[in-house]
């Protein structure tokens, strides 16, 4: 049996869609971002995509997550030094993993820089 596996021009697709949300960083580009990772997704029929500094998995129907996969500790952009909790600010959360006693949230830069942090639930 025969896999086809997603193409150049379909991980460019989820890229550029990723890449357009961070800098508009607007609800609707978010929404329009989900659903164009999950079409790839559900075309291949397969549940996540590992790219460049992060991972789309499906979720809910018709819809996707980013996660990322590069860890900080602190409370700032990898690539610019961006505030992570400043409001209005750079960064937004592009995803939350819940846990008992953590969370993986996966934050999301203007600067293009995706990245994750561990937050306990005190």
């Amino acid at each position: 049996m025969l896999y086809r596996l997603p193409d150049a021009d379909d991980r460019a697709t989820i890229e550029t869609v990723v890449n357009v949300f961070l800098r508009t960083q607007r609800a609707d580009t978010r929404e329009q971002m989900l659903r164009a990772a999950r079409a790839v997704l559900d075309q291949y029929g397969i549940s996540k995509m590992h790219l460049g500094g992060y991972t789309v998995e499906a979720t809910s129907p018709g819809l996707s997550a980013i996660r990322g996969r590069r860890e900080i500790t602190g409370r700032q952009c990898p690539e610019c030094g961006a505030d992570i909790y400043e409001w209005p600010g750079k960064v937004k959360i592009l995803s939350i993993r819940e846990g008992i006693r953590k969370d993986v949230v996966t934050y999301g830069c203007s600067c293009s820089a995706i990245f994750k942090k561990i937050e306990c639930n005190h």
